[in-house]
């Protein structure tokens, strides 16, 4: 492995997203969003596997302490289970009927507590998306609205920091975060990104207290530190960066996904890695991602 990305696997997705490292398969395994594809890919053997979802986009997944996966869907966060295929029925609405047709999902990310935290978004960008948690009890509570595009959902290693993103607004925001009552509060901005290329996309925190956060637009991602300064920028051959993850069997692999959609054929033929997935070692080892409760 290499301490600068190379591909570790090329899929062309439209919208790489939301990886996640399972210990359980040594795994690694994220979404595509716009073809609502669940995928895994095992490093080891170079096998990939994709697995197609009901719905026109895959906005948000997790793996569960019980087994299986939820994925959110325009629908709902349903179980699924990729060793069957099965898809069950709705755990949780996580749209508004009003909102049903303009609406999605996107962003999701566990806490400590086995909390899901998904954000929702105005397919037309509007401000009028939300973040909200749904506990162990199935139960969806409104922790923010008048979002535009949530991303960047990601916690410090002590677990009392939640990083969030608003992407339209180019800037980190981060909390208080009360585990036990899973509360926010005493949002500030962590790291203004306004002069900036690109836009604050996915994010993970490694054992030093570090964000990393993908540059979408701008071929980077950043690493800030825990006072909110960019330490290192790390570049790739294709601008639509989107999200990233720690895994491997020590946690110092570092993912990142990438998108192809909306892309020129000029573009495209002077980006011919856009849609894959990178991977590298960047120093610092990641950590352990909380499941699922419900």
């Amino acid at each position: 492995m290499t301490t600068t990305p190379e591909v570790a696997f090329h899929g062309a997705d439209l919208l790489g997203e939301l990886p996640l490292w399972n210990v359980n398969d040594c795994r690694l395994w994220w979404v595509d969003v716009s073809r609502a594809q669940l995928q895994a890919f095992d490093p080891s053997t170079g096998r990939h596997e994709r697995f197609q979802l009901p719905g026109q986009h895959l906005g948000g997944w997790a793996l569960r302490r019980s087994g299986g996966t939820v994925v959110a869907l325009e629908s709902g966060l349903h179980p699924f289970d990729p060793a069957t295929g099965i898809l069950g029925p709705v755990l949780t609405e996580l749209i508004a009927p009003a909102q049903s047709q303009t609406h999605r999902p996107n962003e999701a990310k566990c806490d400590a507590r086995g909390r899901l935290w998904i954000g929702t978004l105005d397919k037309a960008r509007q401000p009028t998306g939300s973040l909200c948690s749904i506990g162990s009890d199935l139960k969806r509570g409104n922790v923010l609205g008048s979002i535009a595009i949530p991303n960047g959902l990601c916690f410090s290693p002590d677990g009392a920091t939640l990083y969030f993103c608003d992407s339209e607004r180019k800037q980190i925001w981060a909390f208080d975060f009360e585990v036990d009552e899973g509360r926010i509060c005493n949002q500030r901005v962590f790291c203004d990104l306004s002069d900036q290329p690109g836009f604050p996309d996915g994010s993970a925190v490694d054992a030093e207290g570090c964000v990393w956060n993908a540059a979408f637009g701008a071929a980077t991602i950043r690493r800030i530190d825990p006072k909110g300064r960019i330490d290192r920028v790390v570049g790739l051959p294709t601008r639509k960066v989107t999200s990233l993850a720690f895994g491997g069997a020590d946690r110092r692999t570092l993912f990142v996904t990438t998108a192809s959609a909306k892309l020129s054929p000029e573009i495209l033929a002077a980006e011919p890695l856009a849609g894959a997935l990178f991977a590298f070692e960047p120093g610092p080892s990641g950590l352990p991602e909380p499941r699922f409760a419900g």
